[in-house]
């Protein structure tokens, strides 16, 4: 069962080459979520900001509730 297994993996892995071993031209994974995650024309939005409009939500729901 393990030689069927690591058959499986191999061929996944061909289908699959791991992007480092194509050399320098291959960005680092920091670099592409970074231009998934911004794209460049878009106005990043604070994360701070966001996480204080979620606490204020659930603040006045708490202090509703008691």
């Amino acid at each position: 069962m393990s030689d069927r297994r690591s058959q499986r993996i191999r061929e996944q892995l061909r289908q699959h080459p791991n992007p480092r071993s194509r050399g320098p031209e291959s960005l680092s994974f920091n670099e592409q979520m970074r231009r998934v995650y911004v794209p460049s024309q878009a106005q990043p939005v604070s994360p701070t900001d966001h996480h204080a409009q979620l606490a204020r939500q659930l603040g006045s729901r708490r202090s509703g509730r008691r």
